[in-house]
């Protein structure tokens, strides 16, 4: 049974509540995504060229969503930054849904990198799955996002990276529970769906290609 957020009222905001709420806002899907967007671009091509295509990728998929967010909270269709009513949640699915596909084209057509356009269509199709699903269930999209990172990584990078990712999944896990922003299925609905995310691109050979 889903229970009202701990960080709801601004009061509560205090001690551990806080440092979670704080946690998660900085490891919220938008900044991640951003963050690995920036670097792997300075792994694979470390140079201005490759910091604007991820910047570039950062402001169509990540930013965009988030402005969209703050524009609904300031004009009162959103109750919540986070946004635990999923009936609120449409719009900016949209919006990253969409800078992600056209982040994706722009990049690819510029001859970016692989392992970038590789994470954007990571970042697609997870972002694809909280919008079908959303009308119909309440997913995590904080951990969505951190596990198809986690199986992004493990793929691209090997077991060593995935595994030194595993403790900020667990770590998100909890704190979206510990805050009560998802009940525990929503969050184990997340963990599905990242590595579904990848799972299906490895299937198919988008990786490959």
């Amino acid at each position: 049974m889903r229970q009202q957020p701990l960080d709801v009222n601004p009061l509560y905001r205090t001690g551990s509540i806080r440092m979670a709420r704080i946690f998660s806002n900085i490891i919220s899907p938008p900044s991640l995504f951003a963050a690995a967007g920036f670097a792997i671009a300075w792994v694979e091509t470390p140079s201005i060229e490759g910091l604007f295509q991820a910047a570039l990728y950062g402001t169509l998929a990540s930013l965009l969503p988030v402005l969209a967010v703050v524009y609904l909270y300031k004009t009162g269709r959103v109750s919540d930054m986070h946004m635990s009513d999923q009936r609120e949640r449409h719009i900016p699915y949209l919006i990253g849904l969409t800078g992600a596909l056209g982040a994706f084209l722009i990049v690819r057509a510029w001859g970016g990198n692989s392992l970038l356009t590789n994470l954007i269509l990571t970042h697609f199709v997870a972002m694809a799955i909280l919008t079908v699903v959303n009308p119909f269930w309440l997913i995590s999209a904080h951990v969505t996002s951190v596990t198809a990172l986690l199986f992004f990584a493990g793929y691209h990078f090997g077991t060593d990276t995935a595994m030194a990712l595993l403790p900020l999944v667990g770590l998100t896990f909890y704190v979206r529970w510990f805050l009560k922003r998802h009940t525990m299925i929503e969050l184990v609905s997340g963990l599905l769906a990242g590595w579904l995310a990848v799972s299906l691109l490895v299937q198919f050979g988008v990786f490959s290609s």
